[in-house]
């Protein structure tokens, strides 16, 4: 079974991107922490996120404590080829996205 849970953005606060670094923790905390309480005990967890540190940092945190006494492993996923906000002018390199992954026990 995948059960896929997606974050939305808040209408006004957050427009465009996550600017407020503590509505953004929240949210990824209480995203992973419902999801911890919906799924059965040792489920598989995937989780990708963006690479730059900020982002990275929160993710894992929120994965931690939503799944203490978990393992995270780590994948690394670089950028190959054009992204999605090139359309919107963006034209800065990207680092790319990690990958986490909570195995699942047997």
């Amino acid at each position: 079974m995948v059960c896929q849970i997606f974050a939305k953005k808040p209408a006004d606060r957050s427009r465009g991107s996550f600017q407020n670094f503590v509505e953004y923790q929240k949210l990824l905390f209480g995203v992973f922490g419902k999801a911890a309480g919906l799924m059965k005990p040792g489920a598989a967890v995937y989780v990708r996120t963006d690479a730059r540190e900020l982002s990275l940092s929160v993710a894992v945190d929120a994965l931690r404590y939503a799944f203490p006494n978990r393992r995270i492993q780590m994948r690394e996923q670089p950028v190959k080829g054009r992204t999605q906000t090139i359309l919107f002018g963006d034209k800065d390199k990207k680092p790319g996205e990690v990958d986490l992954i909570i195995s699942a026990e047997r």
